[in-house]
């Protein structure tokens, strides 16, 4: 009897609900991040940045990941970091001359 246990029955279903998941959550942090670089990283100065926060709560979006989004836009350390790994590790003359060329194959 293929395609009756119930181990994969399960599995398949919450994939295919992780991925809308997935897709919806990176939408959400994706408005945030617009709306913190259009204006102030503070949702109490911000409306975009208050209603995208508020969009993404009713989607129970978690907390630390809409402040990394908020992080992020602001310039915080993690973009710092990733900017001077990249900077370290490419030679000081690449054959192309282009850091975006270069940086995702690190």
């Amino acid at each position: 009897m293929a395609g009756h246990s119930k181990f994969k029955n399960i599995m398949h279903r919450k994939g295919r609900a992780d991925a809308v998941r997935s897709k919806l959550f990176s939408k959400l942090s994706r408005d945030i991040t617009v709306a913190a670089k259009s204006g102030m990283p503070d949702p109490a100065l911000n409306p975009r940045l208050r209603l995208a926060v508020n969009n993404a709560k009713a989607e129970s979006l978690p907390k630390d990941v809409i402040q990394r989004a908020i992080n992020k836009a602001a310039g915080g350390e993690g973009c710092a970091a990733i900017i001077s790994n990249c900077a370290a590790r490419l030679p000081a003359r690449s054959a192309t001359g282009s850091t975006r060329r270069k940086s995702p194959r690190l």
